[in-house]
């Protein structure tokens, strides 16, 4: 997995005792480099996990292909990625399953929760078991499960979000627009783009701030930050070992379209 994520990517693995592995990003995207992934698989190695960082989708069919080659699992971490989409095609079709956060932080929120989006029929009935305390009938349990079920509080929040979606889509969108126009030409800020051809939430403005600004990265993100439209994100990546990672999140700011 990339070590420019959130705690909880990591945090997944270890809760089912599997030692995560970190690996360098790719300093052009911030996301999972196919070629850091490939040098690091072992005969231990069980899993791919990518992340769509800041919803720019990963190097799917690069990692598609790898996953095949050595008889891994694939899965994404797509908690900033919904209404995304890589190569054409929504993010939630790829790998074996894909994660979406609806943390109230996110761009489709319920306040709390997420979902697993999965093309395999089989999973997907598992993965029900498991939310629902294994029942399949009103009386009857055939598994180990959870209680993980959506309240109808919860699911009206996010439906009232899906009526909107396209009205957030065009809000962020001018929002990024705005600040690519406002930051053109300012030394030492550097705006990650989107990708044109693709479709995004563009819900995170990400800059790259170079040390010739003449302040840090930190204390910029307290400046910046403001209750009413921003959020600032922090990097588990600043403590990691990877050169690029570390480069890449000591510069990194994102700010959340809100």
């Amino acid at each position: 997995m990339p070590a420019l994520t959130y705690v909880a990517t990591p945090h997944a693995l270890q809760w089912q005792r599997i030692t995560p592995v970190f690996c360098d990003v790719d300093p052009g995207t911030q996301n999972l480099d196919p070629r850091e992934v490939e040098a690091l698989i072992t005969p231990r190695t069980t899993a791919i996990i990518g992340v769509h960082l800041w919803g720019r989708p990963c190097e799917v069919e690069q990692l598609t292909d790898l996953a095949a080659r050595f008889g891994l699992k694939l899965l994404f971490d797509a908690a900033h990625a919904f209404a995304c989409s890589a190569g054409g095609r929504f993010i939630g079709n790829f790998g074996v399953a894909e994660t979406f956060s609806f943390n109230a932080t996110k761009f489709l929120n319920t306040f709390e929760g997420g979902a697993v989006v999965t093309n395999d029929d089989a999973l997907a009935h598992r993965i029900r078991l498991m939310s629902s305390l294994g029942f399949i009938e009103d009386d009857q349990v055939v598994s180990l499960g959870m209680n993980g079920k959506m309240n109808e509080v919860a699911a009206a929040m996010g439906l009232t979000g899906l009526e909107s979606l396209e009205e957030f889509v065009s809000a962020n969108r001018r929002n990024y627009y705005l600040y690519r126009s406002g930051l053109e030409g300012a030394p030492g800020l550097k705006l990650l783009a989107y990708d044109e051809a693709e479709r995004s939430n563009y819900q995170y403005i990400v800059l790259e701030i170079e040390r010739e600004v003449g302040i840090r990265r930190d204390a910029q993100c307290c400046r910046s930050r403001t209750p009413e439209n921003t959020r600032s994100v922090a990097s588990a990546g600043r403590r990691s070992k990877r050169p690029a990672d570390q480069r890449t999140a000591h510069r990194a700011q994102g700010v959340a379209c809100w």
